[in-house]
């Protein structure tokens, strides 16, 4: 079958936005330091679980079975190389949403197996760096709250890194969040604002 011409220029802007983040300073840890290489393995075997996983959920008569145990095992791989792997079920289920697939108990048995990995091996971080990395007491004794706070900072932080790579380092200075503070929440009700206008301009 032809590839239709709007398939291939969109194609071809993904592939010049890679080629651009790729050369971006932001990434130049990942490559650099051997002990953010774990970034770079991960991304590789997070795509390679999802590209079998797109190849499984193709409409068939006989769902090519080998894909989705090599999903499987790109996903147990890509946890070893980083535990933030973990989010990989959440993209399976919101590819099955995109492609309007209907999500059926048996689509929720399939995905099981990689929220058994992703959960075993997210117990199993907070475990090491708790009893063996020393992260309690202090900066590490956020609650809930402050913590769903830091990481919708976060989000925008980063981001703006992207267009600004300015004041690049490898451990910034950390933030003081107080849940008290109701511009505390800017952050947060700004990631929330985006996510519903692209639920609402999905089309």
């Amino acid at each position: 079958m032809k590839t239709k011409m709007p398939e291939l220029l969109i194609a071809l802007f993904a592939l010049q936005a890679v080629s651009l983040l790729a050369w971006h300073p932001v990434q130049v840890e990942s490559v650099a330091w051997i002990t953010e290489l774990k970034n770079v393995l991960s991304l590789f075997f997070f795509l390679l679980a999802l590209l079998a996983w797109s190849w499984f959920i193709q409409e068939s008569s006989r769902p090519p079975w080998r894909f989705y145990w090599l999903a499987l095992v790109f996903h147990l791989l890509g946890l070893c190389s980083k535990s933030t792997v973990c989010t990989l079920p959440a993209v399976f289920l919101l590819v099955l949403w995109v492609e309007r697939k209907r999500i059926g108990w048996a689509r929720v048995g399939q995905i099981a197996p990689f929220v058994a990995l992703s959960a075993g091996m997210g117990l199993l971080t907070i475990w090491w760096e708790r009893y063996h990395q020393g992260t309690q007491g202090g900066p590490f004794s956020l609650g809930l709250l402050e913590r769903i706070l830091v990481a919708s900072h976060a989000v925008w932080f980063y981001a703006g890194k992207l267009p600004w790579p300015a004041q690049l380092m490898f451990s910034y200075p950390r933030w003081s969040l107080n849940a008290a503070d109701p511009l505390a929440y800017g952050w947060l009700v700004a990631a929330a604002g985006l996510c519903l206008v692209l639920f609402f301009t999905r089309r």
